[in-house]
């Protein structure tokens, strides 16, 4: 899109688009006037171009080849046009060509370097740098076929050559071989005896070991030795990072794209990514549907997802939300993974041989597949660790910085196993928030997660901001205060492994126990060991068993000969917290 406000006229304007060749359509804008003349000129690609370096260079060259008089600011992508009045003055020509952006680009993109063989018009060939004054020679650029020389070579005052070619009407200006190879090697790195390639495709970071000779396809140095020896030395002098020590993912709501930068010397690898663009503005939608999905807890989701956007390496407390379907459960977690898209995804809850997981910053589990001790040593791990290893299938493995917020959804009001004894009494050291979802009062609406998605750019960036503006973060194990609610503690009360459970069945036929043998011994405070082998089960468990029981404090840890009314067992002596655990059940029965 080209712009006129009153610095050319139409016909001036149509008098050059007929000397470029260009198909084109021109439109005179809202205010036009015959002393004025303001137009928009729409020229036409070839092909659609979704890369937006090769847009704005193809865009300044015609600016600067044609349209130099032109509104500078159209070459803005972020561009809005508005629309012409019923009676405005279109122009067009549909016979002429479409811009050919490959040969615009090659035109752009060709490189004079210092060792580039140019032909002079005597016929002798010599390279650029043995060129010490003003020289006709042929278009050096590949896809010109200059059979009469239509180019010179000359230096500039700066001691660099240049390059003008009549037939091409452009001027290319010599780039010194260190720069050259900068940008050639700009996405490829050194490291120990190997060649890896870094770089973002589809908004995702990838590290890539790559071969010698691919290296040299993808520099452009595979054509002749020279030119190998060259791009090696460059990446081996200038981009060699001596030990990968670990890649950092972060997320940051004030970029516009996701980039990466390395620190050789420190061998970390940062790795930055962009927030969900502004779309919709509409706050008050996303902060209704927080409201009406967590009540009362509301004000600390919010503080919890301000967290997340604004901050990287803080610990926060994992989200379990639980209820029926159809409470929202799923639209919570998408939504919050819309923020950071590249930085999130569904897990399956559990550590695995391939930790893909641990370069997120959002894991969110849908209906947990497991409910043990491993699982639950997992998740402490996964939110209190300071590093993480990335394992991932033909790659080798590095480390990461920990960046994980985990939220699980489930159906299950004790979804995850937990140690009962670990039952927070302070919410300011509290790992987990528990909340069972209430019922949607309203009708369902299949349009809510698109409208939050759109909205939620905008609310990120005010009422989200705010929010974190406003935290104060002192004294707080995971960075909040963490409400305790009656679900967390219902998690922990009804939370056993089964080993657990049978350490409680065993307190249960003791309390009930009738057996007249061992009851003196139960009312001196100890538990012979033949009591729980009479049970019928393999004597590893009944170890096991006995071993969970001193872990919780109810036992004593050895067992000793006792007698009691001439009778003499190994038994294992109560603690008091066992004792007055009998005395209340007891009490109980009574």
């Amino acid at each position: 899109m080209i712009d006129y406000d009153g610095t050319l006229t139409i016909d001036g304007a149509k008098q050059r688009l007929k000397q470029s060749g260009l198909k084109y359509i021109l439109v005179s804008s809202k205010s036009h006037s015959p002393e004025l003349h303001k137009f928009h000129v729409l020229i036409f690609y070839e092909r659609i171009i979704t890369d937006k370096n090769q847009h704005r260079k193809i865009t300044q060259y015609y600016h600067k080849k044609y349209f130099s008089d032109s509104d500078p600011s159209v070459k803005d992508l972020a561009r809005f046009f508005m629309g012409s009045p019923d009676d405005c003055v279109v122009e067009m020509d549909t016979q002429g060509q479409h811009i050919d952006t490959n040969g615009i680009l090659s035109l752009i993109d060709f490189q004079l370097v210092s060792d580039l063989k140019i032909e002079l018009a005597s016929g002798k060939t010599v390279l650029l740098n043995e060129i010490k004054e003003k020289s006709p020679c042929k278009c050096p650029h590949p896809d010109h076929d200059d059979n009469n020389p239509s180019a010179f070579i000359d230096l500039h005052e700066n001691g660099n050559h240049y390059c003008h070619c009549s037939s091409c009407d452009w001027t290319w200006r010599e780039q010194d071989d260190e720069n050259y190879w900068y940008k050639k090697c700009k996405n490829f790195w050194s490291y120990g005896k190997d060649i890896y390639e870094f770089g973002i495709i589809g908004g995702d970071f990838f590290m890539e070991k790559i071969t010698q000779k691919k290296f040299h396809i993808l520099t452009d140095s595979n054509l002749d030795q020279d030119s190998r020896n060259r791009s090696l030395n460059h990446l081996v002098k200038n981009k060699h990072i001596p030990h990968l020590v670990r890649v950092d993912y972060t997320g940051d709501v004030d970029i516009e794209a996701p980039s990466y930068e390395v620190n050789k010397n420190k061998g970390v690898v940062q790795v930055r990514y962009d927030a969900i663009p502004v779309k919709l503005k509409d706050s008050e939608f996303v902060a209704s549907f927080i409201h009406d999905r967590f009540g009362q807890y509301a004000q600390f989701f919010k503080e919890w997802l301000a967290l997340y956007v604004y901050t990287n390496y803080r610990k926060l407390p994992t989200i379990i939300l639980v209820g029926p379907r159809g409470r929202g459960k799923s639209t919570i977690a998408e939504m919050t993974a819309e923020i950071y898209p590249s930085l999130s995804q569904e897990w399956h809850g559990h550590e695995q041989n391939f930790t893909y997981e641990v370069e997120k910053k959002f894991l969110y589990v849908e209906e947990n597949e497991m409910s043990n001790s491993h699982q639950y040593k997992t998740l402490k791990k996964y939110s209190g660790q300071k590093y993480a290893m990335v394992n991932k299938k033909f790659k080798d493995p590095y480390r990461v910085r920990n960046n994980t917020s985990i939220m699980m959804l489930t159906n299950d009001k004790v979804p995850i196993y937990v140690k009962r004894e670990e039952l927070p009494t302070d919410s300011k050291n509290n790992q987990f928030f528990v909340y069972e979802l209430p019922p949607i009062k309203t009708g369902i609406n299949t349009d809510i997660q698109s409208t939050l998605v759109n909205s939620l750019g905008h609310y990120i960036r005010t009422e989200l901001k705010q929010v974190y503006e406003g935290l104060n973060m002192d004294g707080y194990r995971y960075s909040i205060d963490v409400p305790i609610t009656p679900e967390e503690k219902l998690l922990f009360q009804c939370s056993t492994t089964d080993l657990e459970a049978d350490a409680d069945k065993y307190i249960e036929k003791l309390v009930l126990s009738k057996n007249d043998a061992y009851r003196p011994f139960f009312n001196k405070g100890y538990v012979p060991s033949q009591f729980f082998k009479d049970f019928d089960i393999p004597t590893s468990h009944c170890n096991r068993v006995i071993k969970n029981l001193v872990k919780r404090g109810q036992l004593m840890g050895n067992s000793e000969r006792i007698m009691v009314n001439n009778e003499r067992h190994y038994c294992y002596k109560m603690t008091d917290k066992l004792r007055d655990e009998i005395d209340k059940a007891i009490f109980k029965q009574l």
